[in-house]
């Protein structure tokens, strides 16, 4: 804006005022910038306070500066500046405004809600405006006064006062009258007694007349004391057994009509006003009323009767009617309130027929009465009561109001019999219950029964009937007969809470009322438990009522309206109680009508919280919605009216409820109607709009009186100050939760053109109630005003913390912290309201506008701008709404900021379960924000980017939305370290808010965001999602993958492109598109549907890269890890099958649901103990013995006798057990109590059912019987194995299943993946089945020729065809498989199948066949040979070196050993046959060997003679060729061990007749020449010796040189390699190379060392799970190494045996040559070092004797150490005992307590080396 004179001077001008205007800070006492509410002289005016302690200097600095600037700019000096000093001086000041203004939340929200600021003159006085709550329209809809809550009750009481003579009441001197007969008494009187007596005469005759001109109240006390004093001076009667007026008995003899008259009026009146009391509980002496009537009223009806054979004329006949009239109706409304209040049923029910007798009787007397040319009716004003009696049959006697009179007390005896009705079922049932001991039954009679007197009860009490308010108060009045001492105790109970701070949502109402909450039953428990009570005291109606119903199982939704009415009727009478002169009776009554109200008002929202809540809801009617009104009326103004003095002092003891209760109370009925279902939307509003009113009045209020405490000149370190403030705090605390609990639920919605549409509570607190809002009218936001004002005073000063000078105020502080930072959050939700801008205050000037806050740049300025020159009315509305939601956004960022340290602060409010209260809210409110600005913009709320122009506004609004989410969720968006502790599951509150949640996270991790989405914001949605009926594509797609077909073999070697049991038409199946009229279910739809695809897409965890969860103390951290991470698959599992029921055709999917399956099935295979392991160094050294000869057979012999060998073993093995294989995924394996729970479910899946002839699910039991019977003997490693066969073999045949999917599509060409990738991965698949030659499932078993072959055939097929398919031009996508490693894959295969052909018969050399041996090796080495060339030629183009780590990550080198160790693997298994085959399998050899030479010089063109030679110079060439792999990489072990198994083998190369253990090196000079480098030990052994301990140079804590690494793309053979078993296989493999080699060298300290290496390396995983299986419930883990079967077990037995059997040598050697002193010391040593091998074993006598006892041999440890023993103890060697088998229990036992003994002795540790030498030295043998 252009700088004018006229804008300076304004500004001059306004900078002038401000200034003037006196700034007046808040006591010292406070220290913060209160709300100054200043008057200026001209203007009534009121300064809101600055902000934050940092705002508000921003603030005052920004502010004090303008002026001086101004000042500089019109300074004579300003013109010597130049023009763009001036501007830039201008900028710089207008941005520091607009910094000052985005860093204050007062301005941003003032100016978002309001389109105000704090200067605005309109804001100022609307702040001081003195509103009238109660007339807003809100409060006027639904709402009867107070004391009219029955408008038959008032018409009853003005027709009482209308029936009433007017001569009686306006003229006080007639005859009758009191005044009269004052003056006639006072001339003739015979003394005092004589006045009373003739006046309680002349009032009992006159009565209508006296009681109708005179106060009824005072003469009733005038009579009754007046007949008192004259029973105390008579001295014929006892007052108490006797109360009676005159003659007691008469007849017409002795006394005559006029006296007897006199007699019987007297009496009567007495005992109608004595009821009278008694009844309404007056003040009187209510017992001893009682006991005077049970006298006077049956003498008063034997008077009657009496007097009516008295001879009277007409006028006395008249007279004596009325008498009779009076008397029987006293007679009939005292039985009745007799029988009222008797708990006997029987006797009550006996009252009330009485009482209906003598009505008929008065009804008799009544209609002779008015046949005499009376009267129509007997006029009773005396027995009229305001408060308790109501009714014209009160005021007057007539027949029309007796007989519906009648009616009402015939209706009234219902109650007496359903009573009786029930308490005869309540006995029938209890009789039952003790004879049978039975849990109670009902039978259906007595259903039908309790059914109809629970009909009969609503219908009497419903409402809208007859007389409806008296019988609802007759109902009351019941209640708290029957149950009001029990509401006083339980309120006064200590455990309960009468504070602020209560958890009011999740408390039950039995743990707040007790067993007075069970005795007005709401479940068919409750009343069952009612009935045994009910048998020694009589029920209450309402008992009767409820237990009827609920036990009939009928219709309770009638009990709505008459709780609705019993609080109604409550509070009611509490009103008129309040107005009571009674200080006792306002306080004790008007308290336990409001403790009724409550209860029942907790009955009513428990009530209506229960399901199903879709019916028509008794409540959802005029009349209901009325009594909602009204409750909720009455309760805020009990809680913000009354004084609190008042309260406090009902509640000294706790006896009553706090106002704290009723505000609870409230909340409680609200969030339950809010939760309704069955109530309207327009009711639930009108309710919820006239709560939200009543807490911001009380709220405003509040703060006034909070303030006054603060600002107080109060001493504050007293205690009574600080407890007044925290308790204000609890209160404010408590509001300002429920208003952003209301407010941050109905937040403004913007409608499709653009206009913003306030929430249903701003509309009811402006006084707007349906209408749009009137911009010309700002007197109706001074609510709203005053409630931003109160909001921003708590603001400022919890913000201000540096003169506080009470630690009470910090806490206080921290105590509202959340509270009011929800409460701004959630207002912030509420743009569309504005301040009116008066004519004569400048517009400029308070409006907020763009330029006032957004830079000059922000892309916010250009949105919504008009075509033409003027600006439409709709585009400028859009445009100030855009700048609300951004002011009020970066208002909610700083709230949130300043607030952000409680955002995990849980609290007590209705919506707790769906996380921490200020997160909750401002995800609440920014999620609302964030859709409507889409709307806004006229874009899709469900787009990923923010339109241009909110795209700041819009970030802002994501990066508080991703901390906000942080804190209830623990999952980060932006970066964050989680806030939450993990074990707390939210959930979203609604489908909406789910959706919310997924567009935001869509919105961060856009298409310019390349991270991945957390998993867990995905699973969290899913929480929310509704249940769903399961499609026919997704039912098709699991029943494929979960069949428990047994044939495993047909689904992993059948070759057909359709996968055997695929249903194809799922391919084709189209999805029912999202598009329906329903928005919600669209809603659902789409996130439905967005989920399962974030999900199916993310990345698979690795392990360890989960969060632990609770619940698992008892794991391991290997083992929980490992249940953490099978879980994760188990999640990702199922979410691709979700997302395949959406789009069956994705066939990356197919694929990520293969990787999963493969993942846990490989996770189990590593950690899967394998207790017969084949000894895999068998042919590392040569023989002692030769080999024998085989027994020679035909290749078609040999393929019987191994399919022989397959089907035997076949046919008791199991691959799984189960009707299905979902269970093998949903269960981890590594924890055994979830294994025991998956065990438990196939069990029960298998139970065989009636009529089913399913042989399979019969093996199947069978075979889980036989697994648990393994766990029965508590052997739960085996039985942990036992379901790990099962689980590998189930996972694996569902791989296989989708991966075969993923070809079928692949080569349907659906997809971006080319079918050669998706062949190669089911060939390395398969491939792994081979690995360690082991079948899973049930047993586990060693892998026939036969399977392997099948095996190994079936996966060449596969990578063939990968290759073949690689180099098709088909297909739309490039195949990423790169052929020399699938080639090297194939040569592999080919050597797998044949291994299994290699005991076919050799032909002769007449025959020129070859065997298929020969021929499928030379097709190995062939397939190596190309993929060398090939990768050799990948390698030199792309210029890269193969990896020189260790692992199998070798390129070309690995493929170069590969060749060469094949080539010599077979030339070794040539020179190990029998010396008959020996030739004829060289030859072969050289025929396989020479088909691919290292070196071709090495081919020397021997004779085919001369076979010697030809061996020796293919050994020569495969030594070259693997002694190049070991130079080019040091770290290639696979060489190193084959360069030492060649060394070892060397003489047996040169000649097969020295294949013994000699270690003599017998080769010729010129054939070790040609290896000289290798043979420059003595020996081959050493020759060996010094190339394999190049592996075992140093400790490692892999002992091992080996290592395993995983390139980005690896391989199928580095894929294959890289697991633990295999690397566990490898170490175990050059370990034990090791150790036979340091055997045959007899380097005992080489084994010694490395033992002790393996003594200290850490467990491995399968010895782990193995030790760990062992101590499952309760087990011993045992240590023994003689039964352990780990990996570390098996190298620590290696080599404490081959040390063992060192020992056992040199035993033998001395034996030949004799024990000299170099044998003893030698003995000694062995001995001592037999003795350490012992003590590792860890074994007890009674493990060593088990072991004894086994079929295999005694470990050689034992053995060594007690041969040692024997021949030290017998000074010769002794080897006559046999340790084998047949060893005896007690010589064996003898020889290890001898030996232990014995080596202690003579070799003691330091522990006990002292007591060791002084029993030597006083031992006189010893010495």
């Amino acid at each position: 804006m252009a700088l004018t004179c006229r804008s300076i001077a304004k500004m001059l001008a306004s900078t002038k005022i401000q200034s003037e205007t006196p700034k007046i800070l808040a006591s010292s006492v406070g220290g913060y910038v209160d709300v100054a509410r200043n008057l200026d002289s001209n203007e009534d005016t009121v300064m809101v306070g600055s902000d934050a302690s940092g705002n508000c200097e921003a603030n005052s600095s920004a502010k004090e500066s303008e002026p001086n600037a101004i000042c500089d700019i019109t300074s004579p000096r300003r013109g010597r500046v130049s023009k763009r000093v001036q501007s830039q001086a201008i900028t710089s000041e207008k941005q520091n405004e607009r910094k000052a203004k985005r860093s204050s939340a007062e301005y941003c929200l003032l100016a978002g809600v309001l389109s105000s600021t704090s200067q605005n003159p309109i804001y100022r006085n609307l702040i001081k405006t003195d509103l009238s709550w109660g007339n807003l329209p809100i409060m006027k809809t639904g709402t009867r006064q107070r004391q009219t809550f029955s408008p038959t009750q008032t018409e009853d009481r003005l027709q009482s006062w209308a029936a009433i003579p007017s001569k009686h009441r306006n003229e006080p001197s007639a005859p009758s009258s009191l005044r009269a007969f004052i003056e006639h008494i006072s001339k003739v009187n015979s003394g005092p007694v004589d006045v009373l007596d003739r006046f309680l005469v002349h009032v009992s005759l006159h009565a209508s007349d006296v009681f109708g001109s005179e106060n009824a109240d005072a003469m009733t006390s005038c009579v009754i004391d007046c007949f008192d004093a004259i029973s105390d001076a008579s001295e014929s009667f006892s007052e108490i057994i006797s109360p009676w007026y005159g003659e007691e008995a008469f007849d017409e003899a002795n006394l005559p009509f006029e006296r007897a008259l006199q007699v019987t009026s007297v009496n009567l009146l007495v005992a109608e006003l004595r009821f009278k009391r008694c009844e309404c509980n007056d003040s009187g002496d209510h017992y001893n009323d009682g006991v005077k009537l049970d006298f006077i009223v049956p003498n008063l009806l034997q008077c009657i009767s009496v007097m009516s054979r008295y001879d009277v004329s007409n006028d006395q006949k008249a007279i004596l009617l009325e008498l009779k009239c009076r008397c029987r109706w006293l007679a009939s409304t005292y039985y009745t309130w007799l029988g009222h209040r008797c708990n006997d049923i029987s006797v009550s029910k006996d009252a009330d027929d009485v009482s209906l007798e003598y009505l008929d009787v008065c009804l008799e007397d009544l209609s002779e009465y008015q046949q005499l040319g009376c009267e129509q009716s007997i006029k009773t004003p005396y027995l009229v009561s305001n408060d308790h009696r109501h009714g014209s049959h009160w005021a007057s006697l007539s027949v029309d109001a007796l007989t519906k009179y009648k009616t009402f007390l015939l209706s009234k005896v219902v109650v007496s019999k359903v009573r009786q009705d029930f308490h005869k079922i309540s006995c029938q049932l209890k009789e039952r219950v003790s004879i049978d001991n039975e849990p109670l039954s009902i039978t259906e009679d007595q259903k039908v029964e309790l059914l109809s007197l629970g009909a009969q009860l609503v219908n009497r009490y419903k409402a809208g009937t007859e007389q409806s308010s008296e019988k609802i108060e007759e109902l009351l009045n019941d209640f708290i007969v029957t149950h009001g001492v029990h509401l006083v105790s339980r309120n006064n109970h200590e455990s309960i809470s009468h504070g602020w701070e209560v958890s009011i949502f999740k408390s039950k109402g039995k743990d707040v009322w007790g067993d007075v909450w069970s005795a007005v039953p709401s479940t068919k428990t409750e009343s069952i438990e009612q009935i045994s009570l009910t048998l020694l005291s009589s029920p209450s109606i309402l008992q009767v009522l409820s237990c009827s119903l609920l036990l009939s199982d009928g219709d309770t939704q009638p009990l709505l309206s008459i709780y609705s009415h019993l609080i109604s009727s409550a509070l009611e009478s509490r009103a008129r109680l309040l107005q009571q002169s009674s200080a006792e009776d306002r306080i004790e009554k008007g308290n336990m009508m409001l403790l009724v109200s409550k209860f029942f008002v907790d009955k009513l929202a428990d009530e209506m919280r229960k399901e199903p809540n879709e019916v028509h809801h008794e409540l959802d009617d005029d009349v209901g919605e009325q009594t909602l009104h009204s409750i909720m009326q009455v309760y805020l103004d009990i809680s913000h009216v009354e004084p609190e003095e008042q309260s406090e002092e009902a509640n000294e003891s706790q006896k009553y409820p706090a106002i704290s209760e009723l505000f609870h109370s409230a909340s409680r009925l609200v969030f339950a109607v809010r939760q309704c279902k069955g109530l309207s939307t327009d009711s639930r509003h009108k309710l919820e709009s006239k709560y939200f009113l009543g807490h911001v009045k009380a709220f405003v209020q509040g703060k006034s009186e909070f303030a006054s405490l603060v600002n107080s000149v109060s001493d504050k370190r007293l205690k009574t100050w600080q407890a007044q403030l925290n308790k204000k705090a609890d209160k404010i605390c408590f509001i300002a939760n429920e208003l952003a609990e209301l407010m941050s639920q109905c937040t403004t919605h913007v409608d499709s053109d653009g206009n913003a549409r306030v929430s249903h509570l701003i509309k009811g607190l402006v006084g707007l109630g349906d209408a749009e809002h009137n911009q010309n009218d700002s007197r109706g936001v001074a609510s709203l005003v005053q409630f931003s004002e109160s909001l921003l005073w708590f603001w400022n000063f919890m913000n201000n913390r540096i003169d506080a000078s009470s630690p009470t105020e910090n806490a206080v502080k921290d105590r509202l912290l959340v509270s009011v930072c929800a409460t701004m959050i959630a207002l912030c939700g509420s743009p569309g309201v504005s301040i009116d801008l008066s004519s004569s205050v400048s517009e400029s000037k308070y409006n907020p506008t763009n330029s006032d806050y957004f830079d000059s740049d922000n892309s916010v300025n250009g949105v919504f701008l008009p075509d033409g020159s003027v600006e439409s009315e709709l585009q400028n509305s859009k445009r100030i709404l855009a700048r609300k939601y951004c002011q009020l956004t970066q208002c909610i960022s700083l709230v949130f900021e300043f607030g952000e340290r409680a955002a995990c602060k849980e609290g007590c409010y209705p919506s707790s379960k769906h996380g921490p209260f200020l997160s909750l809210v401002t995800v609440r409110t920014l999620s609302s924000m964030a859709d409507e600005i889409f709307v806004l913009f006229a874009e899709d709320i469900w787009s990923e980017e923010w339109p241009y122009g909110a795209r700041e506004c819009g970030s802002k609004i994501d990066t508080v939305l991703s901390k906000a989410y942080n804190s209830i969720y623990g999952f980060s968006l932006t970066g964050q370290a989680q806030s939450i502790d993990s074990s707390k599951n939210y959930a979203p509150e609604s489908i909406i808010a789910a959706a919310q949640l997924f567009r935001c996270v869509k919105r961060v991790y856009n298409k310019h965001n390349r991270r991945s989405p957390p998993t867990k914001a995905f699973e969290i949605m899913e929480m929310a999602l509704p249940s769903l009926d399961e499609s026919a594509v997704s039912k098709a797609i699991k029943e494929y993958m979960f069949d428990s077909d047994k044939d495993v073999d047909a689904v992993r070697l059948n070759r057909a492109d359709t996968p055997p049991g695929f249903p194809e038409w799922i391919i084709d199946e189209t999805q029912s598109a999202i598009g329906s009229n329903n928005e919600d279910s669209n809603c659902v739809e789409i996130l439905r549907r967005g989920i399962c695809r974030e999900l199916a897409k993310g990345p698979i965890s690795h392990m360890g890269s989960n969060e632990p969860e609770e619940g698992n103390e008892g794991l391991s951290e290997e083992r929980e890890s490992t249940q953490r991470y099978e879980l994760s698959l188990g999640k990702k599992f199922r979410a691709v099958l979700d997302d395949l029921s959406y789009d069956p055709r994705n066939i990356e999917n197919w694929m990520v649901l293969s990787e999963c399956l493969g993942f846990k099935a490989d996770i189990i295979c590593d950690r899967l103990v394998r207790e017969n392991d084949p000894n895999i160094t068998s042919d590392f050294c040569p023989p002692i013995q030769p080999t024998k000869t085989s027994v020679a057979r035909s290749l078609d012999q040999l393929y019987e006798m191994q399919f022989d060998g397959f089907q035997e073993l076949r046919r008791n093995w199991h691959p799984f057990i189960g009707r299905d294989l979902s269970a093998y995924m949903q269960y981890p394996w590594s924890n055994l109590n979830s294994l025991r729970e998956c065990s438990k479910h196939i069990e029960s899946s298998l139970s065989p059912v009636p009529g089913s002839e399913n042989k399979s699910e019969t093996v199947d039991l069978q075979v889980w019987g036989e697994i648990e019977s393994i766990f029965d003997k508590a052997e739960y490693t085996s039985w942990a194995n036992a379901w790990a066969g099962m689980f590998v073999t189930a996972l694996r045949t569902m791989r296989m299943k989708a991966l075969r999917v993923a070809r079928y599509l692949a080569k349907k060409k659906f997809g971006n993946m080319h079918p050669s990738e998706v062949c190669e991965d089911i060939g390395t698949a398969l491939y792994g089945d081979l690995m360690a030659s082991a079948v899973y499932g049930f047993p586990m078993q060693r892998m026939s020729s036969h399977e392997k072959r099948a095996i190994a055939e079936g996966t060449k097929f596969y990578f063939e065809e990968a290759i073949e398919s690689s180099k098709s031009d088909d297909y739309a996508c490039d195949s990423k498989t790169e052929s020399w490693e699938v080639q090297f894959m194939i040569g592999k295969c080919f050597e797998k199948i044949a291994s299994t052909l290699r005991e076919e018969i050799y032909p002769t050399e007449d025959e020129q066949e070859r065997r298929l041996y020969e021929t499928t090796m030379i097709e190995a080495i062939q397939n190596y040979a190309a993929a060398l060339s090939d990768a050799q030629k990948v390698e030199k183009a792309g210029g890269g070196q193969d990896n020189k780590n260790g692992g199998s990550s070798h390129g070309s080198r690995e493929v170069l050993y590969r060749l060469h160790a094949t080539r010599f693997k077979s030339l070794l298994f040539a020179i190990r046959q029998a010396a008959e085959e020996r030739e004829l399998a060289e030859m072969e050899a050289f025929r396989i060997s020479s088909t691919s030479w290292f070196d071709e010089s090495n081919n020397m063109q021997t004779s085919m003679d001369d076979v010697r030679r030809q061996t020796w110079d293919l050994f020569v060439d495969c030594v070259q060729g693997l002694a190049s792999c070991r130079k080019g990489i040091p770290y290639f072990h696979r060489a190193a061990y084959r360069l030492a198994q060649a060394m070892h083998w060397a003489p047996a190369f040169h000649d097969p007749r020295l294949c013994f253990r000699t270690g003599s090196t017998e080769i010729p000079p010129p054939k070790r020449d040609r290896i000289s480098e290798f043979f420059d030990k003595a020996s081959s052994a050493e020759c060996a010796a010094s190339v394999i301990e190049s592996l075992f140079d140093k400790k490692r804590a892999q002992l091992v040189a080996v290592w395993v690494t995983t390139s980005t793309a690896p391989p199928p053979f580095e894929v294959l390699n890289d697991s633990v078993r295999k690397y566990d296989a490898l170490r175990l493999k050059y370990i034990e190379a090791f150790i036979d080699t340091m055997t045959l060298c007899k380097r005992r300290d080489k084994i010694e060392t490395f033992l002790s290496w393996a003594q200290s390396s850490s467990q491995d995983m399968s010895g782990f799970y193995e030790a760990s299986a062992m101590t499952f419930q309760g087990g011993n883990p045992g240590k023994s190494l003689l039964s352990g079967s780990g990996f570390l077990t098996k190298v620590l037995r290696a080599a404490m045996s081959a040390l063992a059997k060192m020992v056992l040598k040199d035993l033998a050697a001395m034996k030949k040559v004799g024990i000299n002193e170099e044998a003893r010391k030698l003995l000694k040593d062995d001995f001592k070092l037999s003795h350490n091998l012992f003590l590792r074993l860890h074994s007890t006598p009674d493990e060593i004797l088990r072991a004894a006892h086994s079929n295999n041999p005694l470990d050689e440890v034992v053995v060594a150490f007690c041969r040692c023993y024997i021949s030290i103890q017998s000074g010769r060697i002794n080897d006559s005992i046999h340790f084998d088998g047949s060893i005896d229990d007690a010589m064996l036992s003898s020889l290890l307590e001898g030996a232990s003994a014995k080596a202690k002795e003579m070799f003691p540790t330091k522990k006990n080396k002292l007591k060791t030498l002084k029993r030597q030295a006083e031992d006189t043998v010893m010495n």
